[in-house]
């Protein structure tokens, strides 16, 4: 008879009991942890990792042992968090792990790069090569990548600071741009003599004043919530899928071409056994097509092969200064005396989450929304260029400028609505009719993104604003692209 996982689970634990005189305590911890990959959630594998980490790290007889040494890379990286990540990995090396294995020096700089620690990213791999870290010559090969991606840095913030653009262009955008209007939903052949009608009545549902609704508002919300929250199916472009697809693959071939990335699931660094060359843990075949397009080194990867599409963009700078903002006070984001330079008068802080934080902002008098990032992440721009250029008048926001420093990025866009779905929801405001009605837009708005081969990535209410409580003044807009996906890349 099959065990159940909590069966399975308390085998591993009372195992680890009885390792007291076992040659080989670490053998049973990696059984565990690699079960526990595929059997656990992430935070009880988080957990796992750092009992198995901190009761180790300590003996000299694991300090250089690959299997040791992947286990706190594994960590590192399943934490989910680029600042968590770099002091977990700069604590194994202080305690001395790894010194001689390239792995740990290469995940480390790949950490920092992303942290836009440059310089210490470079010293992070001098030490490597000093200390003949092993494989040496995979070590240098990722070195001189680095020293390439820097190079080109270099170069784009020099083509940067000789353009001479007015910044007076930059609020000229938001003050002749056209109001939110709602996003287009997809076309459809229109029967001779048949004629529009009103949302309320092809949902079959009444007007927002009826007094005699035939659903419960409450348990809707909670649908369109999970239905917000559910996973979209991954799927790869097939060539032969519609001749718009293969016109968007053939945009992106050169992109496609620079791209190469390691193609296996979950955690990006596999636990192996022995050897000095990881060896893979084993996967099916459904599972080894799939990639983690939030893992560190594919998200360094794409930003990388990016890298001129981004510099032949007339609203993406290059700057020196990263500023802290304050809610009340002026921030001056670049040189303000450089074509690249902006004043921004700060009025409201609209949301603080742990990456990023949304300010309503004045920009010569042109009302915007400044998305702080930190570390600084370019791909949001990347994103809303994209899907303005790829569907015409879908309700995103208008992307005006991107700040890029190296450890923050200023995102400056169209000035976002003050209401969002779940305010509305909360004070008690939506209606039936609103709440088809914004379904509705929602999901034409998400077909138009899944037509340009985006997937938002992370819907929910308080990603979809609203400009009013009335279907006839509620214009929806969808924001917060940072996490969304680009199919046609990844």
């Amino acid at each position: 008879m099959a065990m159940t996982k909590q069966q399975q689970l308390q085998g591993f634990e009372a195992e680890l009991i009885q390792l007291d005189n076992s040659p080989d305590p670490l053998h049973t911890w990696i059984s565990y942890i690699s079960w526990a990959r595929s059997a656990l959630q992430k935070d009880q594998i988080v957990q796992l990792l750092e009992r198995c980490i901190g009761k180790f790290i300590g003996e000299s007889r694991y300090l250089e042992d690959a299997r040791f040494v992947r286990l706190c890379v594994t960590h590192a990286d399943a934490l989910g968090d680029y600042h968590a990540a770099e002091e977990a990995l700069r604590k194994s090396r202080t305690a001395g792990v790894g010194s001689r294995s390239a792995l740990i020096y290469e995940a480390h700089a790949i950490v920092l790069e992303k942290l836009r620690a440059f310089a210490k990213a470079e010293t992070v791999y001098a030490e490597g090569k000093s200390n003949e870290a092993q494989p040496l010559k995979r070590l240098e090969q990722r070195w001189e990548e680095f020293r390439g991606r820097m190079k080109r840095r270099v170069e784009r913030q020099r083509k940067h600071e000789s353009r001479s653009v007015h910044r007076k262009a930059l609020s000229s955008v938001e003050k002749n741009a056209a109001p939110i209007e709602p996003s287009p939903p997809p076309q459809k052949v229109r029967k001779r003599g048949e004629e529009d009608k009103p949302i309320s009545r092809k949902l079959a549902f009444g007007t927002e004043d009826s007094s005699d609704m035939t659903i419960n508002t409450k348990l809707a919300m909670q649908d369109v919530d999970a239905m917000f929250n559910s996973p979209l199916p991954f799927e790869e472009h097939k060539e032969n899928s519609s001749s718009e697809d293969n016109r968007m693959l053939e945009e992106k071939a050169n992109i496609d071409q620079r791209l190469a990335v390691n193609k296996s699931p979950g955690i990006g660094f596999q636990i192996y056994s022995d050897g000095n060359e990881p060896r893979p843990m084993p996967q099916d075949k459904e599972k080894a097509a799939i990639i983690n397009p939030y893992s560190m080194e594919v998200r360094v990867r794409v930003e990388e092969s990016l890298a001129e599409w981004f510099a032949q963009q007339g609203n993406y700078y290059v700057v020196d200064i990263a500023p802290e903002i304050e809610v009340g006070r002026t921030s001056i984001i670049g040189e303000e005396l450089r074509s690249d330079g902006v004043s921004v008068a700060v009025q409201k802080l609209r949301s603080d989450t742990e990456r990023s934080r949304v300010y309503d902002v004045s920009v010569d008098d042109a009302r915007m929304t400044m998305i702080v990032q930190n570390p600084a992440d370019p791909w949001e721009l990347y994103l809303l260029r994209q899907l303005s250029r790829q569907s015409q008048g879908i309700s995103i926001p208008r992307a005006v400028g991107l700040y890029d420093a190296e450890s923050k990025s200023y995102l400056l866009c169209s000035a976002y609505p003050n209401l969002s779905l779940s305010q509305i929801y909360q004070n008690e405001r939506l209606s039936k009719a609103l709440l088809c009605f914004v379904v509705a837009e929602v999901l034409a708005i998400l077909e138009n993104c899944h037509a340009c081969g985006i997937i938002h990535g992370a819907l929910t209410s308080d990603t979809i604003l609203l400009k009013g409580t009335s279907i006839h003044d509620a214009g929806v807009l969808l924001v917060h692209f940072s996490l969304g996906v680009d199919t046609t890349i990844h």
